[in-house]
């Protein structure tokens, strides 16, 4: 599940890069004099993550609620067959645990993409 995940947002970040090396501040900095290397670490993959960088919070939360259509397909025993068995139970509380987790990796994964943004941009920070 992860897989299919990781090779959509690397595709995803190809395209970013070659979008990116055709922008004009690209253009600036090679006329400047700045090394190859640092034109790509600094300019180029600095801008292109900042895409992936404000949905890889939300990814994270995608594999993690995924995790009960997985476990329901495969006979998997885990924290979705278990969602799906205490629905069917009507075991409530359990229900209730479960669901305040997901929306507590919900809310983690927005701050951690939050943070990857602070880090990859550096105008978002709070000051």
């Amino acid at each position: 599940m992860a897989l299919i995940a990781t090779v959509s947002t690397v595709q995803y970040l190809r395209s970013e890069i070659i979008d990116t090396k055709h922008k004009e501040f690209i253009l600036t900095a090679r006329s400047k004099g700045i090394g190859e290397s640092n034109v790509y670490s600094r300019h180029i993959l600095r801008n292109s993550l900042l895409p992936i960088a404000a949905f890889f919070g939300y990814e994270i939360t995608g594999l993690i609620v995924g995790s009960i259509f997985v476990e329901t397909i495969f006979s998997y025993p885990g924290m979705g067959q278990l969602f799906l068995d205490s629905i069917q139970l009507r075991d409530f509380s359990v229900v209730t645990a479960l669901v305040l987790l997901f929306g507590a990796a919900t809310i983690l994964g927005a701050l951690l993409s939050d943070v990857i943004m602070s880090i990859v941009d550096p105008r978002i920070r709070i000051k």
